[in-house]
This record gives C-alpha cells, structure tokens and sequence, in this order.
C-alpha cells in the first residue's frame, strides 16, 4: 500500500526529464519509508497546472497512485504515494529507476543500423510481459504500455507511467469515450472509441516484440499523427512481413516462428488476439522453442507430439534431399515453405501428391490427418530452407 508520505519527508532534487503531463524530478527521502531507508533516491512527478485543471485529471493521478501501489512487481514502477507540494498541487513520488527509456535505446540501435539479440530481446518481452501480467491479474488494464513507458534498469525493464490505467475498482467516471495514451502502440478498437478490454495491452505488447525483432518501428512509414489514425482506420497492417525472414537470419528458424506466433496472436483483430501473455512468460523460461510447443486457446505449452528429425543438421537435409528430389521438387518444397509465412504451413497451391509421400516416407514432414496438408517440417529442414541451402 502507498505510504504516508508528505512534502516534507522528501529533498528535491535535479530535473530527469519532462513530458505532456508534467515533470519529473530526483528526490531524496528524508525518513525511511517501507523498506526504502533514509536518504534512498525517489522520483517525483509534478503536474502541469493547466493540465490539473482539465476534467479527469485529478482522478488519472489517484488511479496511478492507487495502481502503482497496490500491485508489487520488480518490472513494474512501485509507487510510494501521493502528497500534496509546496505550491498546494498533487505530485506522485515513486522508487528511483536508473536507466534509459526502450524508446531511446530502439532510436538509437535503429540509427546506428544495429540490432537486438534474440535471446536478450525474448528475455526483455519476458518481463515486460510478466509485469502486464501482474496488472491484469489485479484487473487494470494500462492502456499505454509503450517504449517510452519502459525503463532499462539494472535489474531488468520496469513498465512506468500508470496515469491512464483502467481497473474494475476505480472505472472511469469523468473521462468515459476519451482516448488517453498513444497512438502508434493503442489498438484500434480503443483508438477509435470502441468497446475494449484487456486485448488493448496484448495488442501494445505486440508492438514491442516486433520493434524488438525488426529494428523497425511500428507503422514506421507514417510520422503524423493523422497519418496513422488513418492507416488504423483503414485496418493497414502495422508491420512488414519481410521482417521475418530478416529475424530468422540473424537468428533461428525456430525463434523466428515463435515470435511471429507471439505478434500474429496480438497485432490483429480482437476476435482473434489470443495470446497468453503468462504462457508466453513460462514458454520463454522453459525455452519451448527449442522443442514441440502446441497452442491451446491462445496458451504456449510444452507439445505432445515431437516432429521427428531424421537429419540432424541443416546440411545433413540438404543433401540428403538433393539426392531424392529433383531441382524443381526441390524449390516446390521451398515455394510451399515460403508460401507457410514461418508457422502456418498449409499449402497454397497445388502440390505434388507423390512428393508429398516421398516427404512423409522420408521423414522429412508431418501431414494432418484429414486435409493432408503440411503441418511440419522436420527442423534441419527448416533451417536449411532458410539458409538457402536447397
């Protein structure tokens, strides 16, 4: 619970930064409060006046406060409590985070033509999605999870700014069809004044994970504001399907298909936003992707069935499959893959009966039962059609 804090428990410090809404100072706590000794560094957020008298305010800030101090999390801001400054205006004081914003280390990295590795950047989604979690299972939706809500801090990413949550035990009342936060990470249906609910923080997650694994912003080619309520309007995709193949190069097949799991199942329609944010947590610490994962009702878990992988090596399929198929059975088998968009793999076009026997008798894919279609290649495989090795 937040403490009994006042103004004159607190030593105010240097300017850290400043935003739409106010600014936010270093502070020094002049008594111990929780388990914060005396002297520990805070952070104190001081609002705007003009924007203390817009309706809803003073109730954004009482929501932070309340959220931020009811729900404890190491990736997710702790607030210590509200008090009243010197001029007689509310301010939020909260724990001290050292550390860049996401946003400017993606600015920078996207500058600099650099990139995220894949396991840093599946560890990073992990804590990021673990402290949504943590939010969700208090019933508050954040409704602005964004890079720039997120600090690089030493210890791991703590998801900030919780001025515009929305939870079943303080609703809205003045701000009702208002859309607070920001539009390149805010779902269309929120955008846009529709019904929503929890799917509006997935959809926001999905956002991260793509900018983690392209390097590209979300909805990069519109810069305006009017640019993109237009392109979410108009249901324009909010990301590149060549981003994939890029990924899977710098990574695995089998990291690239399950990330493009995690951002097909959140970056899409809400009838089909599935994803399991707490699934995608344990499957990142056990590491499914170097194994047989099934999806249940938007759930990664650990698969039943193991894809067999008669090869061994990526070369290894190569050439073993040089020597049974001929060159144009060949790039049918990579036009199919290709075509499966990474870990969809029914075919789109037709395909050779007789191959596809040979494939199975080979071991070298799985069908399903009643559409015979290709529902897996064995992983060498996979990793040999990325790397070009057919």
């Amino acid at each position: 619970m937040p403490h009994g804090l006042l103004w004159r428990d607190i030593q105010l410090g240097s300017l850290l930064g400043e935003g739409h809404s106010g600014a936010v100072y270093e502070g020094r706590l002049l008594r111990k409060v929780g388990s914060l000794p005396e002297g520990s560094q805070v952070a104190v957020k001081r609002y705007r006046r003009s924007l203390l008298g817009e309706t809803g305010q003073l109730e954004r800030i009482f929501r932070e406060r309340n959220a931020g101090g009811a729900v404890r999390h190491p990736n997710l801001v702790e607030v210590l409590g509200a008090v009243i400054d010197g001029d007689g205006n509310p301010a939020l004081v909260m724990r001290f985070y050292e550390g860049e914003t996401l946003e400017a280390a993606l600015r920078d990295m996207r500058q600099n033509g650099d990139y995220w590795s894949p396991l840093s950047a599946l560890e990073l989604l992990r804590d990021i999605g673990a402290a949504i979690v943590a939010l969700h299972g208090a019933r508050i939706i954040h409704r602005d999870i964004k890079p720039a809500n997120i600090i690089l801090a030493s210890h791991g990413p703590v998801l900030a700014d919780l001025g515009v949550v929305r939870s079943e035990d303080f609703p809205d009342q003045t701000t009702t069809g208002v859309f607070l936060g920001s539009l390149r990470y805010a779902a269309p249906e929120y955008l846009l004044g529709g019904t929503y609910d929890q799917r509006v923080d997935i959809y926001a997650f999905g956002c991260i994970a793509y900018e983690l694994m392209s390097g590209r912003q979300t909805f990069e080619r519109h810069q305006h504001w009017a640019h993109l309520v237009t392109a979410k309007t108009t249901g324009e995709p909010p990301i590149k399907a060549t981003a994939f193949a890029d990924f899977a190069s710098r990574s695995s097949v089998r990291i690239a298909r399950f990330v493009q799991y995690v951002i097909e199942h959140s970056l899409c329609a809400p009838a089909e936003r599935d994803l399991d944010i707490a699934s995608f947590v344990g499957a990142v610490d056990q590491r499914l992707w170097r194994q047989s994962y099934a999806v249940t009702d938007g759930k990664l878990t650990k698969g039943n069935k193991v894809c067999s992988d008669r090869f061994g090596t990526a070369t290894a399929a190569a050439d073993f499959l040089r020597s049974h198929l001929t060159p144009i059975e060949m790039e049918n088998v990579v036009a199919i893959y290709r075509a499966g968009l990474w870990c969809k793999w029914a075919p789109r076009r037709e395909f050779d009966p007789q191959l596809l026997e040979a494939l199975v008798e080979y071991g070298a894919v799985d069908l399903d039962d009643e559409s015979r279609n290709i529902i897996h290649l064995v992983p060498s495989l996979i990793e040999a059609i990325a790397l070009d090795l057919l």
